[in-house]
């Protein structure tokens, strides 16, 4: 990579640590540094690579949290690339951390139209649906999506979160308890069942189980957002908030949901969590009833 003068490797390059930093336990910030040097080699051969423009625009967004410059980066990949559907679903992904549902779903009908195949965007627009707060519209979506492949892991999350969103407690932590034997390597799991039990009043079952995510965590195999969404459910926003914290510095990759997660809906609505969300670039995201 170092010494390719070619622009797409380098894109590639850059393409790779971005998912190396979503998909993996490595820690994000290198990973999404060195997608940014990538990137930005990319773009000095290549001015054009609409790939290099909207990696860099998902840096700024989950890295800087600069949502200005995030959003002028991702229109200038799409610009590049108006024909690729990739282009559509970064910009359409951005747009639903940043509660423009209504623009994000059209981003995503041009991401399908171009790739109809693609099972992650029906997904992600499932997730546009929870973000929502529409949940028989998201479980619509994500019952397709299972129906066509049953073990595909982003849906399967998804679901077992909605139904702790929607309330449905015991089909969630039944979901997650699921997702945990099926893939007990991932943190997920055990995150979501936590979660459940926090939700039913088992606040013993609930600290039993953080107790082990925190233990992990020290280990590098959890990430703080996790950890934050446990202690939001249980009601200590305060420590929530202090993970949030390390989240954002340490670039993890899911703190750019915080200003849309419904895991964070008290954490939003308190003083502590809304100072947070203006601290890191998401003020925009503050309910409008908390007091500024």
């Amino acid at each position: 990579e170092a010494d390719s003068d070619c622009a797409d490797a380098h894109a590639l390059a850059a393409e790779a640590h971005v998912a190396l930093a979503g998909l993996t336990s490595v820690p994000s910030r290198p990973e999404l540094e060195r997608a940014r040097a990538a990137a930005r080699r990319a773009l000095e051969l290549d001015a054009d690579s609409a790939a290099a423009h909207g990696v860099l625009g998902q840096i700024a967004l989950l890295v800087d949290h600069d949502w200005p410059h995030a959003e002028a980066r991702l229109l200038a990949g799409l610009r590049c690339a108006p024909g690729v559907a990739a282009s559509h679903a970064r910009y359409g992904w951005a747009l639903t951390l940043n509660g423009r549902h209504a623009e994000a779903r059209a981003a995503y009908l041009e991401a399908r139209d171009l790739d109809p195949l693609s099972l992650l965007y029906r997904a992600h627009e499932a997730l546009i649906a929870i973000y929502e707060r529409d949940w028989p519209l998201a479980a619509t979506g994500l019952d397709d999506v299972l129906a066509t492949a049953p073990e595909h892991l982003v849906a399967r999350v998804l679901r077992a979160a909605l139904h702790l969103y929607a309330g449905e407690i015991e089909a969630g932590r039944i979901g997650f308890e699921a997702l945990d034997a099926a893939h007990p390597g991932l943190s997920i799991g055990a995150c979501g069942i936590a979660q459940a039990r926090a939700l039913a009043g088992d606040t013993c079952g609930a600290e039993q189980l953080l107790t082990g995510l925190l233990e992990r965590e020290r280990a590098g195999w959890v990430s703080p957002y996790q950890i934050a969404m446990v202690l939001a459910r249980m009601g200590r926003l305060e420590a929530a908030v202090e993970q949030l914290e390390r989240a954002a510095t340490a670039a993890d990759f899911n703190f750019a949901c915080v200003g849309v997660d419904p895991a964070f809906d008290d954490l939003r609505a308190d003083a502590a969590g809304a100072a947070l969300l203006r601290r890191h670039g998401f003020g925009h995201l503050v309910p409008a009833r908390v007091l500024r």
